[in-house]
């Protein structure tokens, strides 16, 4: 069982991390920042690394785009890097 002051010191930092994540939430918010974390980021690779290798350039483009958000060039450029990065072998 757990003491009474470290409960509190406990509740206090969950209580303390919330507040951070709301104020974090309101910043993207207001910068109108989508966050994406490394994992959605590296399956999102993946799956134009796969249309790539069984598809076309295009189709991987659309779903680079669709997944971010990001304007046609943007999507045509990280596509073209990950293509490079595939013809590396990385």
């Amino acid at each position: 069982m757990m003491d009474p002051t470290t409960r509190e010191e406990l509740f206090e930092l969950f209580r303390r991390v919330a507040k951070l994540e709301r104020k974090l939430d309101f910043i993207l918010r207001e910068l109108k920042l989508d966050f994406k974390d490394a994992e959605d980021l590296s399956s999102l690779v993946a799956k134009v690394q796969e249309i790539l290798r069984n598809g076309t350039k295009i189709q991987a483009i659309q779903v680079y785009q669709m997944h971010t958000q990001k304007g046609l060039k943007e999507s045509k450029d990280a596509v073209e890097q990950i293509e490079k990065q595939m013809k590396m072998g990385k």
